[in-house]
C-alpha cells in the first residue's frame, strides 16, 4: 500500500518555496547589478571626460595637465583607460600612448552618450564630446567586469546568502517541521480512536475537536459511514436473534413429529408438511426483509400498478384453492405509479398471503388511481385486528393473535416497502381487515 508523509510534503514544498524565491530575488539582483554597473561605468566615462577635457592642449592632451593618476593610467600599457582627439575635419590627430588599436569613430554619435563595442577581445564602453576648437574628443575604458565591480556585488550577495537567508531559511524549515507536526497531532489522535472502533465498541466514533478544517468533512463522512454499519451489524445482529428465536418452536416440534413416527411406525405427513412450509415461509420473510434493510436507495421506474396486482393474484390462487378461499381483483387496465416492480410485488404478495392466512372469505385485492395518487386495498372478511393495535401491527413479529400461525413479519416487509417509495399506508377499522398504501403518481 503505497502513502506519503504529509508533513514530509508540506516541508519540501515549503523548500520548493524557498528557493523559488530566492531564484527570483537572486535574478532580479543580477538584473540590478547589470544596471548599476551600466551607470557606474557611464559616470566613470562622464568623470574621464571632464578630467582629459581640462588638459587638452592645442592638437594634444597635455600630460603634465593631468592629475598624476591620470598621466600614469594613460601611460600604460595595460591601463583599462583611453582618449581619442579628433580635429573639427574628423581626423584623428591623438591619442594616448596605450592605444594601440582603433576604437569605433564617434562620428554621428549623440555627444555625452554612452556607447559600447568589442575592441581586441575587451568589451569597451566609450563616450565622445566637443572640444573647445569645434573637435571632438573620445574618451574610454573597459567595462567595470574588468575591475570588479560584479565580483565585488557577487561576493557580497554570496555573504548576505550564507550569514543571514541560509540561517533563516534552516530555522524556517525547522519551524515547519515541528508547526506541522503540532497540527497533525489530533489527526494521529483520531487515527488512533478509529481503530478502536469494533463489534465490541460500536458505538465508537472520530473525535473532530482540534482538527483541521479541511479534514472535518472526511471525519463527518467516516462517522456518517460508521453509523450505517452500525445500524447495518445491530439489524443483522437482531435478524439472528429473532431467526433463533422463531426457529426453535417449529423445528422443537419438527422434531417431536419425527421421533414419534419413529416410534410408531407411522408419520403425521400433513403436519410435517404444515411445520416444514411454515419454517420455509418464516425464512423467506426473514431473507427479504434482510434484502430490505440492507438495500440502498435506487432509482424508481414507472410501473402498471394495476397489472402487478393482477399476476400477484393469480400467482397466488393454487395457495387460495387449499384454502377454500377466492381472490378477487378490481382494477382498471393501467394505474401508473412510480416505483420498483420486484419491491411492489413482494408488497401484493405479503398482503394477500396475510389476509389468507388471518383472514377469512374472499380476499380483495383493489387498485385504483383517483385522488392523491395510485391507491392499493387489500381487505378480506375477517374479524380484524384487535382495537387498539394501530401502527403496532407493522412492528416486526407483531401478531393480531398471538396463537395464530406465522411470524407477524408480513405487514412489517410491507411497510418497509412503503417507506422506501416515499408512499403512506394505513389500516382500516373492521369489519375485516383492510390495508390501504399510497404510492407516488408517475412523473414526480
Amino acid at each position: 500500500m503505497s502513502g506519503f508523509s504529509l508533513r514530509r510534503r508540506l516541508a519540501l514544498v515549503m523548500l520548493f518555496a524557498f528557493l523559488l524565491g530566492l531564484g527570483g530575488a537572486s535574478l532580479f539582483y543580477w538584473i540590478e547589478v547589470a544596471e548599476m554597473r551600466g551607470e557606474l561605468l557611464r559616470n566613470a566615462l562622464r568623470l574621464q571626460a571632464e578630467v582629459t577635457l581640462e588638459a587638452q592642449a592645442g592638437a594634444r592632451i597635455a600630460a603634465d595637465a593631468l592629475p598624476p593618476e591620470w598621466a600614469v593610467a594613460y601611460a600604460q600599457p595595460d591601463s583599462l583607460v583611453h582618449w581619442s582627439l579628433y580635429d573639427a575635419a574628423g581626423r584623428q590627430v591623438g591619442r594616448s600612448p596605450n592605444l594601440l588599436v582603433t576604437l569605433p569613430p564617434p562620428f554621428g554619435l549623440p555627444f555625452g552618450s554612452m556607447q559600447r563595442a568589442h575592441v581586441d577581445g575587451r568589451d569597451i564602453g566609450f563616450l565622445a564630446v566637443p572640444t573647445a576648437d569645434g573637435g571632438i574628443l573620445q574618451v574610454a575604458r573597459a567595462d567595470l567586469d574588468s575591475p570588479g565591480v560584479v565580483r565585488v556585488l557577487s561576493e557580497e550577495a554570496v555573504e548576505f546568502l550564507f550569514y543571514t537567508l541560509l540561517p533563516f531559511a534552516l530555522l524556517s524549515m525547522l519551524a515547519i517541521w515541528l508547526v506541522v507536526g503540532w497540527s497533525l497531532r489530533p489527526l494521529l489522535r483520531a487515527s488512533q480512536a478509529a481503530a478502536l472502533v469494533g463489534p465490541e465498541r460500536l458505538h465508537s466514533r472520530i473525535p473532530a475537536e482540534g482538527l483541521p478544517d479541511e479534514i472535518l468533512p472526511l471525519v463527518a463522512a467516516a462517522n456518517d459511514a460508521l453509523d450505517r454499519l452500525t445500524a447495518g451489524y445491530e439489524a443483522v445482529r437482531q435478524l439472528t436473534a429473532d431467526a433463533a428465536h422463531e426457529l426453535r418452536t417449529p423445528l422443537a416440534a419438527l422434531s417431536l413429529r419425527l421421533q414419534q413416527a419413529r416410534l410408531d411406525g407411522t408419520a403425521d405427513w400433513v403436519a410435517i408438511e404444515r411445520e416444514t412450509g411454515h419454517m420455509r415461509r418464516l425464512v423467506q420473510q426473514m431473507l427479504t426483509l434482510a434484502r430490505q434493510e440492507g438495500r440502498e436507495e435506487g432509482a424508481l421506474a414507472t410501473v402498471n400498478l394495476a397489472r402487478i396486482g393482477r399476476e400477484v393474484a393469480a400467482s397466488l390462487l393454487p395457495l387460495a384453492e387449499v384454502a377454500g378461499r377466492t381472490i378477487e381483483v378490481e382494477a382498471p387496465d393501467r394505474v401508473m405509479a412510480l416505483g420498483d416492480p420486484d419491491e411492489l410485488r413482494e408488497l401484493v404478495r405479503n398482503l394477500v398471503e396475510n389476509g389468507l392466512a388471518h383472514g377469512t372469505g374472499t380476499v380483495t385485492v383493489r387498485v385504483a388511481g383517483e385522488g392523491e395518487g395510485p391507491l392499493l386495498e387489500v381487505a378480506d372478511q375477517g374479524p380484524g385486528l384487535p382495537p387498539g393495535l394501530g401502527a403496532a401491527a407493522f412492528e416486526r413479529y407483531r401478531k393480531g393473535d398471538p396463537a395464530s400461525a406465522g411470524a407477524g413479519l408480513g405487514l412489517a416487509i410491507v411497510r418497509r416497502v412503503v417507506e422506501r417509495h416515499g408512499g403512506r399506508i394505513r389500516l382500516s377499522p373492521g369489519p375485516g381487515c383492510r390495508v390501504s398504501v399510497r404510492l407516488r403518481p408517475a412523473g414526480h
